[in-house]
């Protein structure tokens, strides 16, 4: 808590400094060579004087605050991080000194939703104290010897060619709970990348310890509580049926933790080319298991505590005995990532292909205790158009295949209740339970999604308004229900927004965030689905909003 406590003072201070040098005696503060450029955050491309140039300095800054509006009634409220009111800061300092750079970010996040509580914790890289979060962004050393970039810290890496949906960009953590454009989390790493030819690129990185992502959801609470309920007979009814009591025990999970656990290391490469129309590259990734995977230890126990009744059911030929869940652990399973991406441009047109082949532990996909292997794709087109060639069009189609596929589960299990016949069998219990879980926990509910994503810009008075909007719709397909029992219509996601820019770096941003999935189960009308669809659970997160954003940055060459 003491450590804690020091490092979100030093931050503090460190803020307040940033402010006061940006004040206007800041010029005094060193020579004519500062170049300010509030346009940007990088450095000014002003050119270096003779004899100049060894050293610059940058200062970075961007702040935001904006206000949304739940739309949805019955989630009227600000719980979630999508629809509570924030202030975000993002700031910095850059140095360069020849071939050596030195780069030090950091978020300081107001996040108006969780007054109550301020116990302090760090916990996925982040440092939470009621509505206050600190968070490293990109802190680390940078050195480019003769062909090389070389890197160690806390690091962001883009691997991939398509627009935000990228299967192959997997070495950040992610923060789940802003909703489907999902904030990556800085990773501390070491990289190198190796330039041997003008064509091409190597580039490896080494995460010397699991950093999770972060999501709105809890696993362990995911897990129904009735896996571990102890079923008791009570007697039998004039008919012969019989009288059943249920016995609520102790819901025990424990999720592994592999922070700073060394043997949860990331590595992997990727081999770059770069022609004048086409670019493509090749990627592995030896990684960690974004999702849990349970290990399930079970319990037998008697049907009845009375000897009469289970007499009465073994002379029936009926078990008297059944298997409930005792424990679960939720592990994270090695995965290995095999990505290949490649993009043509033919005058002002665009497309690529990005895929990304995750294997899995269970190589043969022949065991229920672990999910299968998962194929994922984004095959996008893009070109600019209208006056100046300034307006924007961007179509992309995505799609997840999971082979063999575990869609089987409620033909094998009734309304996805256990043989009553078979539940004294462990073989059988445990098997029903691994299935019942396993692709849950994983997020994975259908076998095969495709989708499409659309992004339309339309900038006019010299970008100072810019209309937009970002649409995706997916369709998931072979999710294992009887003709009639379940079907999924899809998912919608809806993002409206109006920037307006009244000066350079300063945006007024007024839009919406929607989202919808739509299903109809036996006997039961449509509605939505807030339970098994990655879109669906962010629906009472709909919002309308407004934004104000701003960009500086403040440069010193010598």
């Amino acid at each position: 808590m003491k450590y804690n406590k020091i490092i979100i003072l030093l931050f503090l201070i460190f803020s307040v400094l940033f402010h006061a040098l940006a004040e206007d005696e800041f010029d005094a503060l060193f020579d004519e060579n500062i170049t300010s450029d509030s346009g940007q955050n990088e450095t000014s491309s002003s050119d270096h004087s003779a004899g100049s140039g060894d050293f610059e300095l940058s200062l970075i800054g961007e702040h935001s605050a904006s206000f949304h509006v739940p739309v949805i009634p019955r989630h009227f409220d600000f719980d979630s991080d999508i629809k509570a009111p924030k202030f975000n800061n993002d700031l910095g300092i850059e140095i360069k000194y020849k071939k050596m750079k030195l780069v030090s970010m950091w978020n300081l996040g107001l996040f108006i939703n969780d007054w109550g509580n301020w116990e302090a914790a760090w916990k996925n890289n982040e440092f939470k104290a009621g509505f206050l979060r600190v968070k490293p962004l990109d802190n680390a050393i940078y050195w480019s010897p003769w062909k090389f970039n070389l890197g160690v810290g806390f690091q962001y890496y883009t691997w991939g060619l398509a627009d935000k949906l990228n299967p192959t960009d997997n070495i950040n953590p992610k923060d789940y709970r802003q909703g489907l454009d999902a904030d990556k989390i800085s990773v501390f790493s070491a990289s190198a990348t190796l330039y041997p030819v003008d064509f091409m690129s190597i580039e490896a990185v080494y995460v010397p310890f699991e950093q999770s992502s972060t999501f709105p959801l809890d696993f362990a609470e995911k897990i129904p509580e009735d896996l571990y309920t102890q079923v008791n007979i009570t007697g039998f009814t004039g008919g012969g049926d019989p009288i059943y009591d249920n016995i609520s025990r102790d819901k025990k999970v424990e999720e592994e933790k592999l922070a700073f656990d060394l043997t949860s290391f990331k590595a992997g490469g990727k081999v770059n080319f770069f022609f004048p129309t086409v670019d493509f590259s090749f990627s592995y990734l030896y990684d960690i298991d974004t999702y849990y995977t349970p290990e399930i230890k079970l319990d037998r126990y008697d049907l009845s505590s009375n000897a009469a009744i289970l007499g009465i059911l073994s002379a029936a030929n009926k078990p008297t005995s059944s298997y409930r869940v005792e424990s679960i652990d939720l592990t994270r399973n090695r995965i290995h990532r095999f990505g290949f991406d490649i993009k043509a441009t033919v005058d002002r047109f665009g497309i690529w292909l990005e895929t990304a082949y995750s294997m899995t532990e269970d190589y043969f996909m022949n065991q229920y205790e672990l999910r299968n292997h998962n194929l994922a794709w984004t095959l996008g087109f893009d070109f600019n158009y209208g006056p100046d060639d300034d307006f924007y069009f961007n179509i992309q189609y995505v799609g997840e295949f999971i082979p063999d596929y575990d869609q089987d589960f409620y033909g094998d299990y009734e309304e996805g209740s256990p043989d009553s016949a078979k539940i004294d069998e462990k073989d059988y219990m445990k098997e029903y339970y691994y299935r019942a879980l396993v692709y849950q926990l994983g997020t994975v509910t259908q076998g095969l999604t495709q989708g499409l994503s659309i992004n339309m810009e339309w900038p006019v008075l010299d970008s100072k308004l810019t209309p937009s909007i970002t649409a995706a719709y997916f369709l998931p397909l072979l999710y294992g229900y009887e003709h009639g029992q379940e079907v999924r219509y899809g998912s919608l996601a809806l993002q409206p927004e109006l920037d307006i820019m009244p000066f350079d770096s300063f945006h007024i941003v007024i839009g919406s965030n929607l989202y919808f999935s739509w299903i109809k189960q036996k006997d039961k009308a449509v509605e939505i689905n807030r339970e098994t669809d990655r879109i669906g659970q962010f629906n009472g997160d709909s919002n309308i909003y407004v934004e104000v954003r701003y960009k500086w940055n403040y440069d010193l060459k010598k």
